[in-house]
């Protein structure tokens, strides 16, 4: 399996369940609407998990990632592979290796079958006879082999019915489900642990949720208040915020910057700039000239930025705040959790109106850093590369290599003397980018000495965890 990713078996139960799944096809990224409500399902039993759209050469995708304990970014490699296309899949391309599930509807023809990676374990079901009777697509053989494999994940019978008034071809949905019970013999022992994870309350936030929270919440003075009633009525918190941050933003497409939506209150000192390409992303950061500039790391991270611009605007600190959200987090839905969320609104509370006190009681908003004693390897991130980075840390310390990690997050104005810092501590640096061509590095280089290195992923791709392992500077390779 891959690194990063590993079913919770019944003759292996000592191991965390962490997996991916991945959908791929034509019109794969239009089946997250489908799977954000089971996110919110896997929220409400206690397991962590993240919805996130991408995109590659040739196909949509959409991958999932599903643990017992939190993570970051989607991981490596991929354990379920959902295919909707009427081809053998490519099974590389994807991450697919040996022990893997593939849930597909193989074209006629034994040659289909004997390409099955070896290995690998395929389910096949006929998704154009349960959902084109229905009239339903290819959002109803989604939702067929979506439902399928909640049953086989042992999800209760219960919950699966129920789950069917979410889904948009919820007839297609239910025949998945009967197939998968009458006519599937189950050839794994993997299966969810229902009943079994310790249950945390969690909420499940998109970025674009995320943006308009950040502005009700940087807005509001009902003081403590607001903190008790998220811990203890969360979901009327969130409907009541997203009322007032839906009438008080205003959300507009970018003329200069295509793709890129822009989100400002009523006085526009505190934008959001959500999605673009990785070169509008970059263009807007060669011509911002706002005082302060900060990319997000993940869903929370925007939401949590968004209240420090508005702290920043009150206090008379900046008199203008930008922050950035890439593309990889303006497609993502994650699970929260309400303690979290509750600390991002206190922090925001804490925050005092002068820049000495703000910059010495936040620092970790400016500049994260996760270190070891004895680490002489460490990486520096910005924005959605945080999140697989962090994922690539705890891989290291997973095997025993001692690294370190420096997170910056406000790129205007750029503290220098930090990262100076932290690269003369480290015999090997990494400058972890999300995409090519961002640049948020450039802002850095004067600071950088020659033993730096920066790792990009190739266009149209993103890095995994076992991309940045595997990265040269730790002589891992």
């Amino acid at each position: 399996m891959a690194p990063l990713t590993a079913w919770m078996p019944v003759r292996a139960g000592h191991q965390d369940l962490d997996f991916v799944v991945k959908v791929v096809g034509h019109a794969a990224s239009e089946c997250l609407e489908d799977w954000v409500p089971v996110v919110r399902l896997l929220a409400s039993h206690g397991f962590s998990a993240m919805a996130q759209v991408g995109t590659d050469s040739e196909d949509g995708v959409l991958a999932v990632r599903i643990a017992d304990k939190p993570f970051y970014s989607t991981g490596s490699g991929c354990d379920v592979l959902i295919h909707l296309s009427g081809e053998v899949p490519e099974y590389q391309r994807v991450g697919v290796q040996p022990g893997s599930i593939l849930l597909w509807e193989p074209p006629s023809g034994e040659r289909a079958h004997r390409r099955v990676n070896q290995g690998m374990i395929s389910y096949a079901i006929p998704l154009n006879a349960i959902s084109a009777p229905l009239g339903d697509g290819m959002r109803g053989k989604h939702a067929a082999a979506l439902g399928a494999l909640l049953h086989l994940l042992g999800v209760p019978e219960d919950l699966l019915h129920r789950q069917a008034a979410f889904c948009r071809a919820p007839r297609s949905f239910i025949g998945g489900v009967e197939f998968a019970e009458h006519s599937i013999a189950k050839r794994d022992a993997y299966s969810l642990p229902w009943g079994q994870s310790e249950v945390q309350c969690k909420m499940v936030l998109g970025a674009a949720e995320a943006v308009l929270l950040g502005y009700a919440a940087g807005a509001c003075e009902c003081g403590t208040a607001c903190g008790s009633e998220m811990t203890s009525a969360p979901e009327r918190w969130v409907e009541r915020h997203l009322g007032v941050g839906g009438s008080a933003v205003s959300v507009s497409a970018s003329e200069r910057y295509p793709g890129i939506q822009v989100y400002q209150g009523y006085d526009g000192k505190v934008r959001a700039l959500l999605g673009g390409s990785d070169s509008a992303i970059a263009a807007c950061l060669d011509e911002c000239e706002a005082s302060h500039v900060f990319v997000a790391a993940d869903v929370l991270d925007a939401m949590q930025l968004i209240m420090v611009g508005h702290h920043l605007i009150r206090g008379g600190l900046s008199d203008g705040v930008w922050i950035v959200i890439e593309q990889a987090i303006a497609r993502r839905y994650q699970s929260i959790a309400i303690k979290s969320v509750a600390e991002v609104i206190d922090t925001g509370r804490a925050i005092l109106p002068s820049s000495v006190e703000f910059f010495n009681r936040n620092a970790a908003l400016m500049a994260e850093q996760d270190r070891e004693r004895e680490a002489e390897i460490g990486f520096v991130a910005w924005g959605a590369a945080q999140g697989v980075v962090r994922d690539a840390v705890e891989l290291c310390r997973g095997i025993g290599l001692p690294v370190a990690a420096l997170y910056p997050k406000c790129l205007v104005p750029f503290e220098g003397s930090v990262l100076e810092t932290f690269m003369n501590e480290m015999r090997h640096v990494v400058f972890i980018e999300s995409a090519q061509g961002t640049g948020c590095w450039r802002r850095a280089r004067t600071t950088m000495p020659s033993k730096a290195k920066v790792l990009a992923p190739a266009p149209g791709e993103t890095l995994t965890p076992l991309d940045i392992f595997l990265h040269e500077a730790l002589g891992a390779a």
